[in-house]
């Protein structure tokens, strides 16, 4: 599958106001820019990332936002060629009530939660309501695929043996470490006992 990544921002020749961009192209389909932040800000507050204090962390979380992002619209095009995998519009909205309730819980309450959103808890409903019908149609069809798959114990011996000079070493030793604090009751405990 033919797939571009672009890095940069498109703006209106204008007056340089911020337009969006495409963040990704898989088949016919693209990952726009703004649908990335909007993203990688959810997984942020998940995840107890602070853009402004901890930026180099959000740039990595943004890059693998995006190769998730890409990769659910390479499932996606596969499951749209299987039509037994659809989402009902009741499996979307629980999917959907469950994500907001999770960012809100992690972002402290809906005022954080919108500021980290950039948007509104409704707008961002219903922009997000077709990316989350996309995602459970595409972890339908994950699931689909992964049923079909049986791996013996033969399999990954023989895998082993065939791809051992390629499998990176893996150590046979652990270092363990104890640090032990004793601690001391304090003068009321000592009466009392």
């Amino acid at each position: 599958m033919f797939i571009l990544v672009f890095l940069s921002f498109l703006f209106s020749q204008s007056n340089g106001s911020f337009v969006d961009g495409v963040a990704a192209v898989v088949e016919e389909k693209i990952v726009l820019k703004s649908d990335l932040n909007q993203m990688a800000n959810m997984v942020a507050i998940q995840q107890r990332i602070d853009p402004n204090k901890d930026f180099d962390k959000y740039l990595k979380l943004r890059v693998s936002v995006l190769g998730s992002m890409v990769d659910q619209k390479i499932l996606l095009e596969m499951a749209e060629e299987d039509t037994t995998i659809e989402a009902t519009e009741k499996e979307v909205d629980q999917a959907l009530d469950q994500q907001i309730e999770n960012i809100l819980q992690q972002a402290g309450g809906k005022t954080s939660a919108e500021k980290m959103l950039g948007q509104s808890i409704k707008s961002f409903r219903s922009e997000f309501w077709f990316d989350m019908r996309d995602k459970i149609v595409s972890e339908k069809y994950q699931q689909k695929m992964l049923a079909k798959i049986n791996v013996s114990k033969k399999d990954v011996y023989s895998f082993f043996e065939t791809y051992r000079d390629s499998l990176s070493p893996f150590s046979t030793e652990a270092k363990i470490r104890h640090i032990l604090i004793k601690p001391e009751p304090s003068i009321a405990i000592k009466k009392e006992t």
